[in-house]
C-alpha cells in the first residue's frame, strides 16, 4: 500500500511511497490516496514522501500544485521528501515558492 501511517519517536507520520512511479496513473492514484488520508485527519500532520526513482509528470505536478495551496500547506506541520536531488531540487524550490509550502528535500533516508 503506497500510503500508510508510520510511527517514529512517538509521533505518527503519514508516509507516501512514490518510489519508481513513472506514469500519470501511478502518481495520481497515490496522490489521491494521500488526499484521502489528509481529509481523514483534523489539524496538522507530519508528512514523509519517498520519491526515489520517481518522475513527476506534468499532470501530476499540476494536480499537486492545486492541492498544495488548498490542502497540503494548511494541514502539514512538517514536510520531508526523500529522493529529491539534482533538477528535482530546483523544481521543489519552485513548488515551495508557488504553494507557500516549505518541503525539505533529502537525497536518502540517512
Amino acid at each position: 500500500m503506497p500510503v500508510s501511517w508510520i510511527e517514529f519517536q512517538g509521533q505518527k507520520i503519514l508516509y507516501c511511497d512514490f518510489r519508481e512511479h513513472k506514469t500519470d496513473n501511478e502518481l495520481l492514484e497515490t496522490l489521491e490516496e494521500q488526499l484521502k488520508a489528509y481529509q481523514s485527519v483534523e489539524g496538522q500532520l507530519l508528512f514523509l514522501g519517498d520519491f526515489r526513482g520517481a518522475i513527476g509528470t506534468p499532470r501530476y505536478m499540476e494536480r499537486v500544485n492545486r492541492c498544495g495551496a488548498a490542502v497540503f500547506r494548511a494541514q502539514t506541520k512538517c514536510n520531508a521528501l526523500l529522493g529529491i536531488t539534482g533538477l528535482k531540487i530546483i523544481l521543489l524550490k519552485a513548488y515551495n515558492k508557488c504553494s507557500g509550502d516549505n518541503a525539505i528535500p533529502y537525497a536518502s533516508e540517512e
